[in-house]
C-alpha cells in the first residue's frame, strides 16, 4: 500500500502516522514541536548539580506559559493583519485552541519531575528522561510527517534523523558551553 494513497485517505492510516495525522488535523502540530524544543532548551539550561525538582518544574512551566502567551499574541495579531479585520471571539478561541497543543510539551517533563519530587528517581535522571522523551517525540513527529508526505521508509528515517539532529543540537550546546 503506497504511503501517498494513505495520506490522501486518512481512514486508511494506522499506528503512529495515523495518530499524528489525526492530531495535526485538529491542532497546530508546529507549536507542539516548538514547545518541545523550548522545554528541551529550558531543561538543558538547568545546572544539574544544583537543580531541584521544584526549581525545574517552575522553569519548565514558566517557559511554556511565556511562549504560549507570546504565540497567542503573535498569532492573533498576524491573523488580524492578514484578514484586515478584527477576528470574532469564535475565531480567536478556535485559533487559541489550535495553539494549546504547545502545552503538551509540559506533560512529559512534569511527570518525570514529579517522580523526582517524590524521590522515586533522581533529579538528574528525571531531566535526562524528559530530554530523551522530548527528542523521541520530535523524531516520531518528523518521521510521521515524512511518511505522510510520501517518502519511503528509509527516506522517512533519514528525514527524521536530520530534523531530530536539530533538536539534539540544543542538548549538545549544553555540553559545549
Amino acid at each position: 500500500m503506497a504511503v501517498r494513497e494513505d495520506a490522501e485517505n486518512p481512514r486508511r492510516l494506522g499506528g503512529v502516522v495515523g495518530a499524528v495525522d489525526s492530531l495535526a488535523r485538529r491542532v497546530n502540530p508546529e507549536r507542539a514541536i516548538y514547545g518541545s524544543i523550548i522545554v528541551l532548551a529550558a531543561l538543558q539550561g538547568l545546572d544539574e548539580a544544583n537543580a531541584s525538582a521544584e526549581r525545574a518544574t517552575v522553569i519548565v512551566v514558566f517557559a511554556v506559559l511565556a511562549i504560549f502567551i507570546g504565540e497567542v499574541y503573535a498569532h492573533t495579531v498576524g491573523l488580524q493583519l492578514q484578514a484586515k479585520r478584527l477576528l470574532s471571539v469564535r475565531e480567536l478561541l478556535r485559533e487559541t485552541y489550535r495553539l494549546v497543543v504547545m502545552i503538551i510539551a509540559l506533560v512529559i517533563p512534569l511527570a518525570f519531575l514529579f517522580l523526582a519530587d517524590v524521590d522515586l528517581i533522581s533529579v538528574d535522571l528525571a531531566l535526562d528522561l524528559a530530554s530523551a522523551t522530548l527528542l523521541a517525540i520530535l523524531a516520531v513527529i518528523a518521521w510521521s510527517a515524512a511518511r505522510l508526505g510520501g517518502r519511503g521508509l528509509w527516506g522517512s528515517l533519514f528525514f527524521a534523523a536530520c530534523l531530530t539532529a536539530l533538536g539534539l543540537s540544543v542538548v549538545l550546546l549544553k555540553v559545549i558551553l
